[in-house]
């Protein structure tokens, strides 16, 4: 679990500009050779807790408490689902576009 938070930690600082690129059909190559280098530091200023992180919390929770995990990931996802970022060049809160698309859908279902 802290391996699963410290990459995500690690790859915040990238997945925005990412998300950008690949919704253009860019590939940048320098900038993943950054990633890859050794010398990259791992954690910087820019580095935040995003939805892949507070999601493994919830599955952790769901498991250790023998819960259901679909009524703790919908627990946590209303508790910081609605949290601004407050970063320039992010995504406007931790939780991607994606996940309120997938809550969208869901309750749309329920």
């Amino acid at each position: 679990m802290l391996g699963a938070i410290i990459g995500d930690l690690a790859g915040t600082k990238y997945e925005y500009q990412e998300f950008l690129d690949g919704k253009n059909g860019v590939i940048n190559l320098e900038r993943r050779r950054e990633i890859l280098d050794l010398n990259t530091a791992l954690l910087t200023d820019k580095s935040f807790v995003s939805d892949d992180s507070i999601l493994t919390i919830a599955v952790a929770e769901a498991i250790l408490n023998k819960e259901d995990y679909g009524k703790v990931l919908k627990k946590y996802g209303r508790k910081y689902g609605d949290k601004p970022l407050e970063r320039e060049g992010f995504f406007k809160s931790a939780f991607s576009p994606r996940f309120y698309k997938m809550g969208k859908h869901r309750r749309s279902r329920i």
